[in-house]
C-alpha cells in the first residue's frame, strides 16, 4: 500500500531533524549560553535572580538540544511504522538513546536518559494515541515543545534529586549554589511555576488540537453526508427522466407498429420495422439503466454479438479476431454497463495499432470456475510511467475523452470480477479479465452484493 503524502514528507523531515540533533551541540552549549559566566556573577554578588536566569537558560539549552532527537523520532517512527504501534513505541525509544549515546561520545557531553525523558516519550506516545491526522505537524509538535519545556524544569527541583533527576553537571552546580546561597526552597518554587506553566500550555494545546480535529473530522463527514445525498438525488432524477424516455419509446414503437400494418407498402413496412426493433433494442437498455444494480446471467456468445454490434467501424471490426472457448458458457453481468466496458477496452486497442498492419484478439475460456476474457493488440503499448495511472478516473494516454480504464475496472468488480493489465511500449497491451461462471441450476437473476 503506498503512503500517504503527508506521511512520506514526515520521513525526511524526521531524518533531517535526528542529524541536526546530532550537529546542534557544535553550536547549542554551556559556553554559547555563558551559563558558566553567569553563574559566577551570581556567586560573587550573591544574585539569587541571577540564579534563577541561569536555571532558565539551562532548560531552554536542554530543550534546544533535545527538541530535534524527540521530534525527529515521533515524525520518522509515526510515519515508517504507522501499522504496528508497538514496534513504533518500541523504535521511538531506541532512537532516542542511540542518539543520546552517539551525542555523548561525539561531543563527550552527558545526555542523562531518566524520569523527564521518560516523560516527554510518554507525552509522545500519547500524540500518536490521539490519532490527529488531520492536525498539521507543527500544531502537534508545539505540543511536545511545551511538554518538554515542562519536564526539563524537574531536573532543577532539588526534592527530586533523591529521585534520580537532575543528574548532569550543570543542573547540579547550580541547586549546589542555591543551596549554598541557602535558597534553595526559592529556586524550587520558581521550578515548580514554571514547570506547571509549560505543562499546562501543553495539556491546553493538546486538548485544543483534539476538539480541532473533532471538528475537521465532523465537517469531513457532513460533506461527505452531502454530497451522497446530492448523488443520491441526481440519480433519483435520472431514473424518473429515463422512465419517461422509455414511455416516449412505447409510443413510438406502438406506432410505428399500427403504420407498419396500415401500409401497403414494402418499403415503408420495412423501415417501421426498423423503427420498431431499434424502440425495442433502446427499450431495453433503459430497463438496464433503471436496474443497474441487477445482473443476468447471459452466454459469452450472446454478450460479444451485442457488444461487437456497438463497435460501428468497419475498419475496426476487420482487425478483431475473436475466439470464443467458452461457447454456451454462462456469466452474470449487466448487458448494457459491461458491454460498454468491453467496447472501451476495444476501442482503446483500435487507437493502440497501426492503422494498416495493426491485430486485436480477444480470447475467451473457461478456466477454474471462471469466464476469463482477454483482450490484446500489438500496439505502441503503454509507457511505463504511464501504468501506475491508467486505473485513474479521466486518464488517458492517447488524449481520449473515453469513459477510461478507472470505469472498465468499476464495473467488472461490481459484478464481482477482476481485471489485470500487462503492457510493454512497442509491443502491446493485454488486458485480462476475470468474471465467476453461473452453473446452470443457479438463481437466473440477482442483485450486486451491497445493493440493497
Amino acid at each position: 500500500m503506498e503512503m500517504p503524502t503527508a506521511q512520506r514528507s514526515s520521513t525526511p523531515m524526521g531524518a533531517f531533524l535526528l542529524l541536526l540533533g546530532m550537529i546542534l551541540p557544535l553550536f547549542v552549549n554551556v559556553r554559547s549560553f555563558r551559563i558558566y559566566g553567569l553563574l559566577n556573577e551570581a556567586a560573587a554578588a550573591r544574585d539569587v535572580g541571577l540564579l534563577m536566569v541561569c536555571a532558565f537558560l539551562l532548560v531552554i539549552l536542554n530543550s534546544l538540544r533535545a527538541l530535534p532527537i524527540y521530534l525527529g523520532s515521533y515524525l520518522f517512527c509515526s510515519a515508517i511504522f504507522q501499522k504496528n504501534r508497538w514496534i513504533f513505541r518500541g523504535m521511538v525509544i531506541l532512537i532516542i538513546i542511540v542518539s543520546y549515546r552517539l551525542t555523548s561520545l561525539l561531543y563527550a557531553i552527558r545526555y542523562d536518559f531518566g524520569i523527564p525523558s521518560l516523560l516527554v516519550i510518554l507525552m509522545i506516545y500519547m500524540l500518536d494515541g490521539f490519532n490527529l491526522e488531520t492536525v498539521r505537524t507543527y500544531k502537534r509538535s508545539a505540543v511536545l515543545i511545551c511538554a518538554l519545556i515542562g519536564v526539563q524544569f524537574l531536573d532543577l527541583i532539588p526534592p527530586f534529586s533523591a529521585y534520580g533527576f537532575g543528574r548532569g553537571a550543570v543542573s547540579t552546580d547550580i541547586k549546589l549554589l542555591a543551596e549554598y546561597f541557602d535558597r534553595h526552597n526559592v529556586l524550587t518554587i520558581f521550578c515548580v511555576s514554571q514547570m506547571l506553566i509549560f505543562l499546562s500550555m501543553a495539556v491546553i494545546l493538546s486538548r485544543l488540537l483534539t476538539d480541532q480535529h473533532r471538528l475537521l473530522r465532523s465537517a469531513q463527514e457532513l460533506s461527505a453526508a452531502r454530497i451522497q445525498a446530492l448523488e443520491a438525488r441526481k440519480d433519483f432524477e435520472i431514473r424518473h427522466l429515463v422512465h419517461d424516455l422509455k414511455t416516449t419509446l412505447t409510443t413510438i414503437e406502438a406506432l410505428a407498429g399500427v403504420t407498419q400494418m396500415l401500409s401497403g407498402d414494402e418499403k415503408i413496412r420495412e423501415y417501421q420495422q426498423r423503427i420498431t426493433d431499434s424502440a425495442e433494442s433502446m427499450g431495453e437498455m433503459i430497463s438496464q439503466i433503471l436496474e443497474t444494480d441487477r445482473l443476468r446471467p447471459m452466454t459469452t456468445e450472446a454478450l460479444f454479438d451485442y457488444s461487437l454490434f456497438q463497435v460501428t467501424s468497419q475498419r475496426s471490426k476487420d482487425r478483431i479476431a475473436l475466439e470464443n472457448r467458452a461457447q454456451g458458457r454462462l456469466l452474470c453481468v449487466n448487458k448494457i454497463t459491461f458491454s460498454r466496458a468491453l467496447v472501451n477496452l476495444i476501442n482503446n486497442a483500435v487507437n493502440a495499432v497501426d492503422p494498416e498492419k495493426g491485430k486485436i484478439h480477444i480470447g475467451i475460456d473457461a478456466l477454474d470456475g471462471d469466464i476469463v476474457i482477454a483482450v490484446s493488440d500489438n500496439g505502441c503499448g503503454i509507457a511505463e510511467k504511464d501504468l501506475a495511472h491508467v486505473w485513474e478516473a479521466g486518464f488517458s494516454s492517447h488524449g481520449s475523452t473515453g469513459l477510461g480504464m478507472g470505469y472498465v475496472r468499476e464495473i467488472v468488480e461490481e459484478c464481482g470480477g477482476s481485471i489485470a493489465l500487462c503492457s510493454s511500449p512497442g509491443r502491446g497491451t493485454k488486458v485480462t479479465i476475470h468474471v465467476k461462471e453461473v452453473v446452470p441450476d443457479e438463481p437466473t437473476e440477482y442483485h450486486r452484493p451491497g445493493s440493497r
